[in-house]
């Protein structure tokens, strides 16, 4: 099949057409691939600059995230059959070599579910690392109605950071939002229902923070 691997760390990713098909194990699920993401993260396991904390084993296939349909299902996998839409993301808490830039791949059944009807493949497959990031984030902060909230200006990787994305839903009644960001990606941020953007140029997030917000 075809995948983008890298045999090297620091080395180039290439697009090979002699990967070997992947089979499904036991509580696993095979996905036939047709959205996937490019995120800083697979840049850092590209580079190496992660090898150390799960294992790596070369050559990798690149990709975290993927939706499409699901191609097979293995033993004791309930609830999703052959043809399902679904998206997930390839975990990180196992041995690095699989990835999600390929035709196929392969994992754990507890590593995705089904896709909404009103979603799109595209936005799924981008969708995963960033919506638990998100998710963690929140329950991190425990937020409440009336707080105010930081995000840094780094648009890649966030669902609701990237241009082409769909508007965030309401939260009207929820956390107020403060954001730092580049000139290029002020549009992006004011179509989310960020409340105040700070002057780029000459100023820090910190400078501008505790100016700002009481």
């Amino acid at each position: 099949m075809k995948a983008v691997t890298v045999t090297a760390f620091g080395t180039p990713p290439v697009l090979r057409e002699d990967v070997p098909e992947p089979t499904t194990g036991a509580w696993q699920v095979l996905v036939r691939v047709q959205a996937s993401s490019v995120n800083w993260l697979d840049a850092d396991i590209a580079y190496g600059a992660l090898k150390d904390m799960p294992p790596h084993e070369l050559p990798i296939t690149l990709g975290r995230d993927f939706a499409w349909i699901v191609e097979a299902v293995g033993e004791g996998i309930s609830g999703m059959e052959v043809g399902d839409e679904i998206f997930g993301a390839v975990p990180m808490a196992e041995t690095v070599r699989d990835g999600a830039w390929a035709e196929l791949v392969v994992t754990g059944g507890h590593t995705l579910t089904r896709k909404p009807v009103p979603v799109d493949t595209a936005t799924a497959g981008a969708a995963a690392l960033t919506a638990s990031a998100a998710l963690m984030t929140v329950d991190a902060l425990d937020l409440a109605p009336g707080d105010t909230v930081l995000a840094g200006g780094r648009p890649a990787g966030s669902p609701y950071h990237s241009p082409g994305r769909p508007e965030r839903p309401s939260c009207r009644d929820g956390p107020r939002t403060r954001s730092t960001c580049a000139p290029w990606a002020r549009a992006t941020y004011s179509r989310v229902e960020v409340t105040s953007l700070p002057p780029y140029a000459g100023n820090t997030p910190a400078g501008w923070t505790r100016s700002s917000t009481p």
